[in-house]
């Protein structure tokens, strides 16, 4: 019965609180009461936008240093690395995806794209043409 006293003294208050135009739609039914609950704190497991581009210049600043695709590999399969992360870093790089992709195969390209570019880039620079 408490609660109930409880429900109704809030009702009242709400509606004491509505303009004599907002209580006339109501009663006219051109308008309704609707309840929203207040928003929900972010789950914790959440990141940040701050947090993402931070993470994600990391695993770009690695990848720009290592010199084998093996190891590119392993940078980006041992970090906790999300779809929208990867998609991130193929972006700062131009690396075009399509909507299907799954993360594995965006790891193929941002590999090809980042280290393979380079190393056949070294290969071509390195490459002494003038002996036979």
């Amino acid at each position: 019965m408490k609660e109930q006293i409880q429900l109704m003294k809030l009702v009242f208050d709400t509606l004491n609180k509505l303009s004599t135009t907002q209580l006339d739609d109501l009663l006219a039914k051109k308008a309704q009461l609707k309840l929203i609950y207040p928003e929900e704190k972010k789950v914790k497991n959440e990141i940040s936008n701050n947090e993402i581009d931070k993470i994600v210049n990391e695993i770009s600043n690695e990848l720009e240093q290592v010199d084998s695709r093996d190891k590119a590999e392993s940078i980006l399969n041992n970090r906790t690395i999300n779809k929208q992360m990867l998609k991130l870093i193929s972006k700062k790089y131009n690396i075009s995806l399509n909507g299907k992709d799954s993360n594995t195969v965006i790891i193929e390209k941002i590999i090809e794209n980042v280290v393979g570019s380079k190393i056949k880039f070294d290969a071509l620079l390195n490459t002494d043409l003038k002996k036979s």
